[in-house]
């Protein structure tokens, strides 16, 4: 839509709709710590799948799964670098070689095979107790192609862990000094490739990545809790779990995800880029939410439901350049509203010659034009209604004397006559500049300290 506002005019406002809309697409990617401590939780996700599907296709049955592991750098102090180890990293059994992160599983609707896959998962193991969780939720999410998020969906990334990450920086205890360029870097056995010549990501580049891709994430940990919720408050759209075996029905992986779910679908927050010059304020007003009056509107049930938004916008400046307001669900770009502004600096008067009147009466018969109600005067005339000629500039004198007065002082001595009518010099006023407004004393630098009271008349 296209808005033509004026500047420092603020009553300009708009009224948009919102529908959550019925069987909308959800993406889930499991993302799990491939560590021995976690293979019960590994095991518990396969059992659990079909409960999973259930409890999502309750509110959208257009999902699909997906599903990655991740260790850490394979690289010393993170990971034993012996020959052995590095074929074997377990003491007591057969493990998977050690790796930083790799895909295995593509968004799918076939829960037999995700719950395959996840069955068929070898543990591996690792050194130092931090994890590579950054460097596996950048690839989880930048690698779009690979992991199959599908364009326009619901996009929820479970990471499941039992110990803390490694930060930006930790890569020079192993020499690896580049830092991380926040892209996608998948060999061809989809393993991450840059593991040992790019340093972790910071929670700033994980933070833009989230919300670029629009993706939620639910931290499901066994233990650090403390730290991941020091990083929910950094990252936008996530929460922090507490991790439990399939025995606390509470907190399994399935209650988890279902809580995660509709607390998605139960709140609408609206958000707009920001434009120099331009105000915008959004506030919910159906009866439906919680509480109106913000951009953010919270209730029980919202799929299906209509809820409206009102928008008022304002220009601070005249621009010649059209800006173009973009407002959108958070999480949900892609269905937007875009308000072409352009600002209106002029009448339309001004810029429409049909509405002028050309040699108008009321310009002295005929010595101008009425453009906009004013007077523009013809070539050699001026004045408020084109009443004066260069020839006639020093006429009508006698207009200029005070009436009764014997005085011969045009305009007071103080003015000049200019088409019968006074120009009084500074300081002085009145029809025959016959006040002096400098004769009344000053206070706090103002004429009778304020509005002028007293005038001098000669």
């Amino acid at each position: 839509m296209k808005l033509r506002l004026r500047d420092t005019y603020s009553n300009n406002k708009i009224t948009m709709y919102f529908r959550a809309a019925n069987n909308f697409p959800v993406d889930l990617y499991f993302l799990f710590d491939n560590s021995k401590s976690m293979q019960p939780y590994i095991t518990d996700l396969a059992q659990l799948a079909g409960n999973i599907g259930k409890s999502i296709g309750n509110i959208s049955s257009n999902y699909t799964f997906g599903y990655g592991v991740f260790q850490d750098k394979v690289v010393l102090p993170f990971t034993d670098t012996t020959p052995a180890k590095l074929l074997n990293p377990c003491a007591n059994e057969i493990c998977s070689p050690p790796f930083e992160f790799q895909h295995i599983l593509s968004m799918t609707k076939n829960l037999t095979q995700f719950t395959h896959v996840v069955n068929t998962t070898k543990i591996s193991g690792n050194l130092d107790h931090p994890e590579g969780s950054l460097d596996a939720i950048m690839q989880a999410i930048t690698c779009k192609e690979d992991i199959g998020w599908r364009n326009g969906s619901r996009k929820l990334l479970i990471l499941a862990t039992n110990d803390r990450f490694h930060l930006a920086g930790d890569g020079r205890l192993a020499g690896i000094v580049a830092p991380n360029d926040g892209a996608c870097h998948l060999d061809s056995e989809k393993k991450y490739s840059k593991e040992l010549t790019q340093d972790y990501p910071s929670i700033s580049q994980i933070r833009e990545t989230v919300i670029k891709n629009e993706v939620h994430i639910v931290f499901a940990v066994k233990d650090q809790r403390e730290i991941f919720k020091e990083l929910e408050k950094l990252v936008p759209n996530s929460v922090v779990e507490s991790l439990a075996d399939s025995k606390d029905s509470s907190q399994s992986m399935e209650k988890i995800i279902e809580r995660k779910y509709r607390e998605m679908v139960s709140k609408v927050e609206m958000k707009h880029n920001n434009i120099p010059g331009v105000t915008v304020s959004i506030k919910a007003t159906s009866d439906i939410c919680d509480a109106k009056g913000t951009n953010v509107c919270k209730a029980k049930q919202l799929i299906g439901e209509t809820i409206s938004f009102e928008v008022d916008i304002s220009i601070s400046d005249c621009s010649t350049k059209a800006r173009t307001l973009t407002i959108f669900p958070e999480s949900m770009r892609q269905d937007s509203l875009t308000v072409i502004i352009e600002a209106l600096c002029d009448c339309d008067c001004e810029v429409k010659n049909n509405t002028w009147e050309t040699a108008s009466d009321l310009c002295n018969g005929g010595n101008g034009s009425l453009v906009c109600g004013l007077c523009e005067c013809n070539q050699n005339y001026f004045g408020q209604n084109c009443e004066c000629t260069s020839t006639n500039l020093d006429s009508g004198q006698t207009q200029c004397n005070r009436a009764g007065e014997n005085s011969t002082k045009v305009c007071s001595g103080v003015g000049e006559c200019e088409c019968g009518k006074c120009i009084c010099k500074d300081g002085y006023s009145g029809t025959f500049c016959e006040c002096n407004d400098q004769a009344c004393g000053l206070f706090q630098r103002q004429v009778c300290g304020g509005e002028v009271k007293q005038r001098l008349i000669f």
